[in-house]
């Protein structure tokens, strides 16, 4: 029996290559599974405030327990994505399937996540904000989405929490990842870089940002301690398309934070639908338009224009390397 053939019955199309013919250790599942207290994992992510969530997990879970393909699925997943020692997301797993099972996996790693937490000497604030966005990555498709379950990208953007690979000061979060963009005409000088990424919900006051990245070039080496003193700063993001501008109001917070970073490169996706607009749909005429910058973008893309996430550098003094490739 296979990793690959019991991903694909429980819902998988998109599998990383380099599990896809292991075979499954039986034994091994067995005696991680018996080692879970999902109950226990449940009170340290707060999980068990969330009625909704309660009442999802509590009925996925019988239908968990009879499953042996279920069971050896959430044992593969949590060896592929829980550990200090891999970094960067791990795009090439795809499930069209939306029920509990990434919900439950981010639960089956709350005694490493803490393990992880305290080997990093995180303080109260970072390891409550940590339990916090678990939570979150958790319940989004319920509260959010209006979907039973939660989606295979939450699974993995919580697993950069319980590798403790990511911290947060104040409005905005920093990944630690080994660099690998192509970007024509840069040279990235060490092996690793920050990915920054911007939390949903509240402003993006300027204040805030300048305050964040101001902390994180102090605090980011203490946890990171084999980075350079200061590692370039990356953000990929919808927020970085070069034609947002003309969609912005002259004194539009997102104008003030594109202007921290050098735009380097344009992806030919962008995630604009799901951060901007909180849908997946590609019908763009149910689009929200209960703002001025939705409705000005939801126009543009009635009207024909394409957005993209974008690649871009934030602007360090000393700091930009800019080589041409030989």
């Amino acid at each position: 029996m296979t990793c690959k053939s019991i991903l694909q019955r429980i819902g998988f199309s998109q599998i990383p290559e380099h599990i896809s013919n292991q075979k499954l250790d039986k034994n091994e599942a067995k005696k991680w599974l018996k080692n879970i207290d999902f109950t226990d994992g449940i009170k340290f992510y707060n999980l068990d405030q969330h009625k909704n969530f309660i009442n999802l997990f509590t009925r996925y879970y019988k239908q968990f327990s009879s499953n042996s393909d279920f069971k050896f699925g959430a044992y593969i997943l949590n060896n592929l994505l829980f550990s200090p020692d891999k970094y960067n997301w791990t795009h090439n797993l795809k499930r069209d399937t939306v029920d509990a099972l990434p919900a439950l996996v981010l639960i089956s790693g709350y005694a490493q996540h803490h393990q992880n937490m305290q080997n990093k000497k995180f303080d109260s604030q970072q390891t409550e904000t940590h339990k916090f966005r678990i939570f979150e990555s958790c319940v989004r498709g319920i509260d959010i989405y209006n979907v039973a379950g939660s989606e295979i990208s939450q699974l993995i953007w919580g697993s950069l929490f319980t590798n403790a690979h990511i911290v947060e000061f104040g409005r905005l979060q920093y990944e630690i990842m080994h660099y690998d963009y192509d970007i024509p005409n840069f040279i990235n000088p060490d092996k690793f870089c920050i990915n920054i990424h911007v939390p949903r919900g509240g402003k993006l006051l300027d204040s805030e940002t300048q305050e964040s990245l101001s902390t994180a070039r102090k605090k980011i080496p203490s946890y990171f301690s084999f980075l350079p003193s200061q590692p370039n700063y990356f953000i990929e993001s919808w927020l970085m398309s070069d034609n947002l501008d003309k969609y912005l109001p002259k004194k539009s917070n997102i104008r003030l934070f594109r202007n921290h970073f050098d735009i380097l490169k344009q992806e030919p996706q962008t995630t604009m639908s799901k951060f901007l607009f909180n849908t997946s749909s590609p019908d763009v005429s149910k689009y929200p338009s209960d703002t001025t910058l939705r409705k000005r973008i939801k126009q543009a893309l009635l009207d024909g224009e394409k957005f993209h996430d974008g690649i871009a550098l934030l602007k360090q003094k000393k700091q930009i390397v800019l080589h041409p490739k030989r």
